[in-house]
């Protein structure tokens, strides 16, 4: 079993003369062979990094990894990004600092004196006031993740560096495929959008500005933008509460947006079977 994977490893194919002659038994012996080499987790890690910094060839685009927590990359989910869109700013505590009280007179001599026999520093009690209990409201970050109302939140920061650069990709697309061919363009907001805490003064971006943003760079594109509409639905399971994927419900509803908007058959949810796994 592979924890890091999430699966059964491969096992070891069974032999017979049908396995032998359909090639059942040679590919799952190659299967075999490669879920259970010596320091394999350690060997994917590293071909992950390399392609995380290389980059992907996809249809003549290079692709990216840019959500792997590294400094290089994720310059648009980062407040260090080029022009990041921030709405609050980070709070600091003022640093205070007080000057020693003078010394005059007959205390300086008593102090030049008893200064050589002092041995151990002396320090005096310093009372400070509790700090106030926190809101209920405001969440709590952990790990950079927001922890409110039994849900883990990614921070969204964005970058209008980053916005140019995937508006001018659909709009290459666009120039090459032609006016024969429709190009849509729906980024999919993060439940960051719809449960970030009201009260959190914690830094952070704002996607629908970001996406708004994206929609003024591009040429001849169809922008379809999702937020109201799932708006309307957040106290439905749209999202997952400890990731910032939205959930089967929430694809579908903006699947729906983006049919109506192509002006394709797009069937209801009432019409669908619920089926229930225990």
């Amino acid at each position: 079993m592979s924890d890091t994977e999430n699966r059964k490893l491969a096992p070891f194919p069974v032999f017979s003369k049908e396995t032998l002659l359909s090639g059942e038994f040679s590919n799952g012996l190659s299967e075999f062979f490669n879920d259970t080499t010596p320091k394999r987790t350690k060997l994917k890690n590293l071909a992950a990094s390399i392609k995380d910094h290389a980059g992907i060839e996809m249809g003549g685009v290079k692709v990216y990894t840019v959500n792997n927590g590294s400094a290089a990359a994720n310059k648009f989910n980062s407040p260090a990004g080029t022009n990041a869109r921030v709405t609050a700013p980070p709070v600091t505590a003022p640093v205070i600092t007080e000057a020693p009280p003078a010394v005059t007179g007959d205390e300086a001599a008593v102090t030049e004196v008893t200064a050589e026999a002092v041995t151990e520093p002396v320090t005096e009690a310093v009372t400070e006031a509790p700090p106030p209990p926190p809101d209920d409201n405001a969440g709590e970050l952990s790990n950079d993740i927001m922890i409110y109302k039994n849900r883990g939140i990614m921070i969204f920061y964005g970058s209008d560096e980053c916005c140019d650069d995937y508006a001018s990709v659909l709009n290459e697309y666009k120039s090459r495929l032609g006016d024969g061919v429709n190009v849509f363009n729906m980024v999919c907001p993060t439940a960051m959008t719809f449960y970030w805490p009201d009260k959190s003064d914690i830094s952070h971006g704002d996607e629908n500005a970001s996406m708004e943003y994206i929609k003024s760079r591009l040429n001849n594109i169809t922008d379809i933008n999702t937020i109201n509409t799932l708006k309307d639905h957040k106290d439905e399971p749209i999202y997952a509460r400890t990731d910032h994927h939205w959930q089967a419900l929430g694809a579908y509803y903006a699947a729906k947006q983006f049919a109506e908007t192509a002006g394709v058959p797009f069937a209801d949810i009432s019409t669908y079977e619920k089926k229930c796994h225990s």
